[in-house]
């Protein structure tokens, strides 16, 4: 095999007759060192990157949250994108509109105009704490739900942009979104800055098909513990084949080794993949670098959307965590008060 590099005009071939197991790590290595972005680019240090924007200071996957970020010099943010009815692609979360906005009904189901019309609210309620008080934010004002193009527009020659594909349900259905997405990516000449991630297989090969060149990847987190948990309850012997030849029996554990065998990444061609924290363990970075990963992020640090998670960490562990991730080599990790993980980490 041989590899071309080049710097300055200057052209290295780089000839390898290493076995084939060995080459997409060494693809990877030399994708990884030339990357201009920022996500993937050789770092020190992981990216702080704020989760759904500064949703501390303003409500999430909003224009101004992000102009937030920007101005307290973040390294990064992470947005999530749906599409209404009519095809436009807007900055949202939730399937339902009722928890962000007061008003019922189903995003996917809405035209622009009907979408354009609604209000992020001033109180949102985000659940209990680790502590089992109700945690609910109050912010200013409301704020509108922003498209994609106005956003990409606005902020990519800013800020470095992780675009997660929402919903997270696989639909074959919804797939095209994927497409879309990476067509105004590549339209609006902002790859160099932007990452796209999913927890959907169809919408990640949509992208890749349509945009091979942008990098994107799968997201993997602890909510895909309760269908491995039914499955190792209701087939025992699964279970125990499984352990006898991975040293695996866990859910948790499961999951860590499907994601570092890499193969779910591999069908829809990741060259980044996205993680909750807790899947990571001593050698996954090491191992998904091996075989061709180029950049392991890893979510979501002192979270307010309590709801969503199923371990919560006092702030000393918190803290802690940010320190063993940074130690194993983690590109970037997400956070809801990406103020305070910075300072910590560039302390």
């Amino acid at each position: 095999m041989s590899i071309s590099t080049g710097q300055c005009g200057i052209r290295h071939e780089i000839v390898c007759t290493c076995k084939a197991s060995d080459r997409a790590a060494i693809v990877a290595t030399l994708s990884w060192m030339q990357s201009k972005n920022p996500f993937l680019k050789p770092k020190q240090k992981p990216l702080v990157v704020g989760h759904r924007g500064v949703p501390l200071l303003h409500q999430e996957n909003t224009a101004a949250g992000i102009r937030r970020a920007v101005e307290l010099g973040l390294d990064a943010v992470e947005f999530d994108v749906m599409r209404t009815k009519d095809g436009k692609l807007v900055l949202f979360h939730d399937e339902d509109t009722e928890r962000l906005t007061g008003v019922p009904g189903k995003l996917q189901d809405m035209t622009w105009d009907q979408v354009s019309q609604l209000r992020i609210q001033k109180t949102i309620d985000m659940g209990k704490d680790i502590n089992g008080r109700r945690v609910v934010l109050n912010y200013e004002r409301e704020e509108p739900i922003p498209l994609l193009e106005e956003v990409l527009s606005e902020f990519a020659s800013q800020i470095a942009l992780e675009v997660e594909l929402k919903p997270p349900a696989p639909s074959w259905f919804g797939r095209k979104v994927g497409a879309q997405v990476g067509e105004m990516i590549k339209r609006l000449g902002v790859d160099d800055s932007v990452i796209v991630v999913s927890f959907d297989l169809f919408k990640l090969l949509t992208l890749e098909k349509a945009t091979p060149e942008l990098h994107s990847g799968i997201t993997y987190c602890d909510e895909l513990l309760d269908s491995i948990s039914k499955w190792v309850e209701r087939l025992p012997v699964l279970r125990d084949r499984f352990a006898e030849r991975t040293g695996h029996d866990s859910p948790e554990s499961v999951l860590n080794a499907i994601m570092e065998a890499n193969k779910v990444a591999r069908m829809v061609s990741s060259s980044v993949i996205s993680s909750e924290w807790v899947l990571i363990d001593d050698d996954t970075i090491s191992t998904l670098r091996a075989k061709g990963i180029l950049a392991i992020g890893a979510f979501t640090l002192f979270p307010l959307d309590v709801a969503y998670e199923k371990r919560l960490l006092t702030d000393d562990e918190t803290l802690a965590e940010c320190d063993r991730l940074a130690s194993l080599g983690v590109d970037w990790i997400e956070t809801d008060d990406p103020v305070r993980l910075r300072d910590h980490l560039y302390k």
